[in-house]
């Protein structure tokens, strides 16, 4: 509470700071000292926040307030008040990969914290099977590059992160620490999206020299991955177009005496046809669980990108549970043919696992 006539301040101390606006956040943070320029970017503000308190409670401050705008107030206003359920509408090809897109509301980007899935619950007398995929990208990656390392590790049932942790920082595998392989992990899916050197650095606060080094014993390691991924991108420049593994075509529009653009599309080149094709192998388990649920009381209620939620009675949870991984695991077979697919199912009264 405020005494009468006084005035509400902000994390600066001042009442006239939009918190949202960039411009005058990066002021306020440069008056107290603060190095940074005109970014204030979550990626750059993070590395520090341990050096300068300011900084962690505004990062504190900007995830509340995703919280509360974007899966707060926006979702209540969804709500059917006679059945109490939200009915977001799904583009299919929300994506230039080809992944679905969902608006009003946007259930796909409900962070998977317990506080916020478990607001989503089966009626009396129902359960939720949650089934998603292990890991299906790296996997999709393992099929297109061949590389023989990657495979082996799928093959085996070993820890991919924690061998790639064990190349990286040069130890053995039993020695791996949780924060190496947590880094080792963050770095195979940058390099998945196509992250390079200056991107790493940032979103790890390395030194760019650090950086490099990194991901050049990254691909030491994965010297076919590294070969496949230069091929896709140098492909997807002279073609202006990317293909999925389904025959799916990504086409691409730019001027090639865009330095900027050419580098773009060499990223976006090289991750379409690993993502794409997990959008391809999701869609196809629609289409093969939604045939495998006829004559049972389930039905599908949501899907995010490598994940399929279906509802039905308590007394079907097993069968249902059953049917959607086999028919999951049986799409992404079609396609991923040198490593096992597993696609694991969860029962619960809540979106969670």
């Amino acid at each position: 509470m405020f005494a009468a006539g006084s005035i509400q301040t902000n994390l600066f101390g001042q009442s006239d700071i939009n918190l949202n606006s960039h411009p005058q956040v990066a002021e306020a943070l440069r008056n107290m000292g603060v190095p940074i320029d005109k970014a204030t970017r979550n990626a750059v503000l993070f590395p520090l926040k341990d050096d300068y308190p300011i900084v962690a409670k505004l990062l504190e401050y900007r995830v509340a307030d995703k919280a509360i705008t974007s899966y707060g107030k926006s979702f209540l206003s969804c709500i059917d008040p006679e059945t109490e359920r939200v009915y977001p509408d799904f583009t299919q090809i929300g994506a230039p990969t080809g992944r679905t897109s969902c608006a009003n509301p946007n259930v796909q980007q409900v962070p998977t914290e317990r506080q916020y899935r478990q607001c989503f619950r089966a009626p009396a007398g129902r359960k939720l099977v949650v089934c998603d995929y292990s890991q299906i990208e790296l996997r999709i990656l393992a099929q297109c590059s061949g590389d023989e390392q990657f495979v082996q590790a799928f093959q085996s049932g070993a820890d991919l992160h924690r061998i790639t942790a064990s190349h990286v920082f040069s130890v053995a595998v039993d020695d791996v620490t949780k924060e190496q392989r947590d880094f080792a992990k963050r770095l195979t899916f940058g390099v998945v999206y196509g992250i390079g050197a200056p991107r790493f650095a940032r979103m790890t606060g390395m030194e760019l020299s650090l950086a490099e080094k990194t991901l050049a014993r990254y691909f030491q390691t994965y010297r076919q991955l590294d070969e496949y991924l230069r091929e896709a991108s140098n492909r997807a420049v002279a073609n202006r177009s990317a293909r999925t593994m389904a025959g799916r075509l990504v086409r691409y529009r730019f001027d090639p005496s865009d330095r900027q653009a050419v580098s773009e599309v060499r990223r976006q080149g090289g991750n379409a046809p690993i993502q794409g094709t997990s959008a391809d192998i999701l869609k196809r388990s629609l289409r093969l669980v939604h045939q495998a649920l006829k004559g049972t009381s389930a039905q599908i209620v949501n899907i995010i990108h490598d994940e399929i939620v279906v509802e039905c009675d308590e007394t079907e949870t097993e069968d249902v549970a059953d049917r959607v991984s086999q028919q999951m695991v049986k799409a992404a077979s079609q396609y991923v043919t040198n490593v096992p697919i597993l696609a694991e199912p969860a029962i619960a009264d809540e979106w969670v696992k």
